[in-house]
């Protein structure tokens, strides 16, 4: 829904809170935000992985937090060949701090920004 508790921008940078309402009890996107994120559930193991828009459509950067480190190998690998095909060539995927992808083909550790981040970028050829 991208609704988070009051407060949670009290440490963000001023430039990041100019992109978030806080009425006092939550905090969420703006409009012009919301206009351009796809908050949405998704069943990443199920038959059907995402919902219709992201079928479709690829996006820019995929925040997949403390997923992984849940599945097997097996689960993993599925997951991941799914993130590879909505995430476009260049775009990034972000991952929980106890997640890595260790020479994955798809994906490789976003080039000059800290690995304890876990932001890694779709390789093109992917």
């Amino acid at each position: 829904r991208g609704v988070y508790p009051a407060g949670v921008l009290d440490d963000a940078d001023r430039g990041w809170a100019s992109f978030f309402v806080d009425d006092g009890a939550v905090v969420s996107p703006d409009e012009g935000l919301r206009g351009r994120v796809d908050f949405a559930a998704h069943d990443v193991l199920g038959d059907t992985a995402a919902p219709a828009v992201a079928v479709v459509a690829s996006f820019d950067v995929v925040f997949f937090r403390n997923v992984l480190i849940y599945l097997r190998r097996e689960a993993r690998e599925r997951v991941l060949k799914r993130l590879a095909r909505v995430v476009v060539g260049g775009g990034a995927l972000v991952l929980g701090a106890a997640e890595s992808l260790d020479d994955d083909e798809r994906f490789a550790l976003w080039p000059g920004i800290e690995p304890s981040c876990r932001i890694y970028r779709r390789k093109p050829s992917a």
